[in-house]
Parts: structure tokens; sequence; C-alpha cells
């Protein structure tokens, strides 16, 4: 018993013992952190950095990297003509950017001192509306001046003065395609989207693959709910209709007689099913499969007695498709796509149906996937 109770107090002890010195650690850094940053704000605006590293290696020790000393390691790297893409990929790897744009916006807000006391360890223990925010924007305006800045020190420059609305502008432009910052976001921004259901809008061109047919090339259009990117298999549930032009008259016996019909429209619905076979930044490869009900219109109506309804005859068949589809990424979220497809519908096995029609075909459509 007494083994036991001997142990308790020890573990107990010890654990004192960790929240002591974890809450001395905090309030350490609370010191050191708000000393450091009055010392490098008087250094930067002063220009007096040959001892900026001392004060940032001793802060960093203590208290590790937070977004505020990571912001002054990059600004103190580029006014000393270093090199700054390693900092520049750990300033976002951390995703620092984000507490520096919540950091702006609360120091905006009239209650910013009661938001910093709730967060003081996500701010890094320094109080927001502090001495080094100004400075650092001063000499980040100043810098963009200057024309020697590489794509990412511009970009970092520009967040660093506090432009978040232009920063965002900026990562959309042409011009700082090959920066890492851009390229970086960009990669982020799709790996959550490909991470959602999609909606993929197709326009194409289905035709048959032999003639004379009843059905000649006709405009196709549809869309699809989609799985997720980010799977190796993807599921589409999908509806597609044809505008059937260049088609001829076909007989379908119907109410007691025979009627020539010309169809304007043929509908489809029901699933597809790929899977990627090739994936990379620019290029992504999937065979795809489908099958469904598809519905040739007849516009013949149906005459049954007690019937109410205004409905009409339709060809009723299954679906089958197989095809190759490629897709490349478009606008940061969205990809657009080609596919070439075989489709086989036996019209024929309704026996209503008096005409032969041919039940191969083939489509090329495009797709916007969003």
């Amino acid at each position: 018993m007494k083994v036991i109770v001997s142990s308790l107090f020890l573990l107990c002890f010890s654990a004192c013992l960790s929240q002591v010195s974890v809450l001395e650690k905090k309030n350490d850094c609370e010191i050191l952190s708000l000393s450091a940053a009055n010392n490098l704000a008087d250094k930067i605006r002063s220009k007096r950095l040959d001892s900026a590293d001392e004060v940032i290696n001793e802060w960093t020790n203590i208290c590790s990297v937070s977004e505020c000393t990571q912001r002054i390691i990059i600004l103190n790297n580029i006014l000393q003509k270093r090199e700054t893409i390693t900092e520049i990929r750990e300033y976002f790897d951390n995703k620092f950017h984000i507490v520096l744009k919540y950091r702006i916006n609360d120091a905006k807000k009239l209650n910013h001192g009661y938001i910093y006391n709730d967060s003081k360890s996500y701010f890094g223990f320094i109080p927001l509306r502090h001495k080094i925010d100004s400075v650092v924007q001063e000499e980040a305006r100043k810098l963009l001046l200057k024309a020697d800045l590489t794509l990412d020190e511009r970009l970092i420059c520009t967040l660093f003065m506090g432009e978040t609305d232009k920063f965002e502008k900026d990562i959309r432009r042409n011009k700082y395609k090959d920066s890492y910052i851009k390229q970086d976001l960009v990669k982020k921004i799709r790996t959550r989207t490909n991470s959602w259901i999609a909606t993929t809008f197709y326009t194409g061109i289905h035709s048959p693959i032999s003639s004379p047919s009843v059905f000649g090339a006709s405009p196709m259009f549809g869309f699809s709910f989609s799985s997720p990117l980010r799977n190796k298999f993807m599921a589409e549930v999908a509806m597609k209709f044809r505008i059937n032009t260049n088609d001829q008259s076909f007989d379908y016996y119907a109410n007691e007689d025979t009627n020539s019909v010309n169809s304007e429209a043929t509908f489809f619905v029901g699933a597809l099913f790929s899977y990627k076979i090739y994936e990379s930044e620019k290029l992504m490869l999937f065979p795809k499969v489908g099958i469904g009900l598809e519905a040739v219109q007849t516009k013949i109506p149906d005459e049954q007695e007690n019937s109410d309804n205004n409905s009409y005859h339709s060809i009723e068949t299954l679906h089958l498709s197989i095809g190759f589809s490629a897709m490349t990424p478009v606008f940061n979220r969205n990809y657009l796509g080609l596919g070439i497809n075989y489709h086989y519908s036996p019209y024929n096995s309704d026996d209503n149906l008096l005409t032969e029609i041919n039940p191969s075909q083939i489509s090329a459509e495009l797709f916007f996937r969003f």
C-alpha cells in the first residue's frame, strides 16, 4: 500500500513540476518575445542589422519559430541580400500567411487587446498593433520599389505590407506563374478542391459508326455529379441528351397503327465509372465505362383508356459505353477534358420498333469539371 501511495505522489509531483515548467517557459517567451521585437524594430528602422541574427537566434531557440519571427527572418534576409526561398517555403508550409491575415484583420478591431489576450501563443506573444508590424510594413513597401527582387520576394513583400487583397490578385497573374508561392498555393487549393464532389458539363458530337443509319451526327449536351478526384476510382451520376439532327424517319407501332416518326431528341441517364491510370500536375488519363437507360422520343401519345396523364411512347433501351478521357487543370480549381467513347444501344430490343437502327455509335466530347 505504501508503495502505491508513494508512486501516486511521485506522479502527481512530476505533473505539477511539468506544469510549472510549461508556465515558466510561456512567461519567459512573453518577456523575451516582446523584448526581441522591440529591439529588432529599432535595428530594422535604423538599418543596424549587424547583430539582428543574434537576437533572432536567441528568440527562436527559446520560443521556437512563430509567424512573427519567420516574417522578420525573411525581411532581414531580403534587406541583407541573402537567399530567401528556404525561409519563404517554411513560412507557407507552416501556414503562417493565414496567421498574418488574421493578425491584420484582428488588429483593425476595437477589441484587438482582448483578442490577443485569448490567443497569445497563436500570435507569437507579440501584441496586435505592435510597432514591429508597422516597421515591417514600411520596409516591405520600400523594397517593392527596387527592381532586384525575385518573384517570390515581391509577393511576400506585398503580403507583409498588409495588402492581402492585392496579394490575392497578384497570385492570379500570369506574371507569377513560376514563383514558388503561386505554385504552392495553387497546389494546396487544388488538393482541397479535389476532396469535394464536383459538377461536370459535357458537350460534343454523337454519331453512328456506319451508314446509312436512321440517326446522323448530332450535338450532345449533358451534366454529371462526380465523386472526389483525389481517389483513383471515380463515379458519376450523369444525364445527357442529343438533339437528333441529320436523322431520318423510322416506323414505330403504337395505338394499333404503324407510325412514321422523326425523333427530335434522345435522352440518357445512368452512371459512369473511371479509373486514373496516369496523373501528373498537367495531365490526367483514365478509361471510362458507362451504363444506363436511353430513351428515344417519338411524340406518339399514349392513348390508353381511362388515362389522365399526357404521356408519350418512347424507345427505351439499355445504353452501354466504353471510352478514354484526358483532363488538364485550368483556373486553379477546375479541369478541362476531352473524351472519345464507343456506345452500344440495342434499340430493336423494343418489339414495337419496325425499322432496323444501328446500335453502334461513337462520340467525341469536351467537358468542364468544376
